[in-house]
């Protein structure tokens, strides 16, 4: 029986433009690490959290890392104590999944050290109760693609499926050094929107994901554009009209907010492309004074994995 696990899930891109709350996309590279190791104490410990700015609670049930980890032993009768360690790649309030990275690099180290075989959506259902617990809402957009990853659909209905990325398809996603929290950025969305309006975001949806059945860059280009939360969250965005612009201008299929923001994603036909989009988004914010953080990198089928 091995005593320790450490596991690292990377960052993700909630709605994708024009799925608010059901499309979401992994990342490569970015993301966060959970440790956990067997202790002799039968509880969960938070013995460390790194890379947070000291922003993150230290209460282990108020953590959602150690939080969702006491979670999962209650409900499997589990004896044995548990010490937990978070290390933050990703910022908070980035519009890139942090909360998400933590709570299913916790579950699946957790699931690994107490051997508990459970699948994906398994750990899903779990996972979304720790969007709860940070955003006060277990929306699926972030924790789908980061335990499954490339891209996913999660419907009330149908569970989570996962869609087809064509072999082309980057992104390139650039984070500007401040905070959005999601439960603020939900603040500003209405209550309700016109029917035409929603007409325009229902066929932005079907011509997406049939743009990606089909191969078609095209159709995915013609649909990437968000009637529904864009409208009202990019006034909280410094610089967003000028940024998708510019990365319009340089050859994307399409730009806006990455999740709840402020980070901004560009999807883009081939890595040249991808490229000139991300020289294209840091000068429009280098010339605001505004340090950035960019990322260029194909859509990866494989999400959140274990290390050791």
């Amino acid at each position: 029986m091995v005593h320790s696990v450490s596991a690292f899930a990377p960052a993700t891109v909630g709605n994708i433009l024009v799925g608010y709350d059901v499309l979401g996309l992994c990342l490569d590279t970015w993301g966060d690490t959970v440790s956990v190791t067997f202790q002799d104490a039968p509880k969960v410990s938070l013995i460390e959290v790194k890379g947070d700015k000291g922003f993150l609670p230290r209460d282990p049930e108020k953590n959602v890392a150690s939080a969702l980890i006491g979670h999962l032993i209650r409900d499997k009768g589990i004896t044995r104590g548990v010490s937990v360690s978070l290390s933050k790649g990703l910022p908070i309030g980035s519009g890139l999944g942090s909360s998400s990275a933590s709570s299913v690099a916790a579950l699946v180290a957790a699931n690994t050290l107490l051997e508990l075989n459970l699948s994906k959506q398994e750990l899903l259902e779990y996972a979304l109760l720790g969007e709860e617990m940070a955003c006060g809402s277990a929306h699926p957009d972030n924790v789908a693609p980061c335990l499954f990853g490339g891209i996913t659909l999660t419907t009330s209905e149908h569970g989570t499926r996962s869609l087809p990325v064509p072999e082309q398809l980057f992104a390139t996603v650039v984070h500007p050094d401040f905070s959005l929290l999601t439960s603020e950025a939900r603040k500003v969305l209405p209550s309700a929107l016109p029917f035409s309006q929603m007409i325009q975001q229902v066929s932005s949806v079907a011509g997406f994901i049939t743009g990606l059945y089909e191969s078609d860059y095209g159709l995915i280009k013609a649909s990437l554009h968000d009637y529904m939360t864009e409208p009202y969250r990019s006034s909280l965005i410094p610089r967003f009209d000028e940024a998708k612009s510019a990365a319009l201008k340089a050859g994307a299929l399409g730009c806006g907010i990455s999740g709840a923001g402020p980070s901004l994603l560009a999807l883009c036909q081939g890595e040249e492309v991808a490229r000139q989009c991300e020289v294209a988004l840091q000068t429009i914010y280098s010339n605001s004074q505004i340090s950035t953080k960019t990322l260029v990198t194909k859509i990866p089928s494989t999400g959140a994995r274990v290390l050791s």
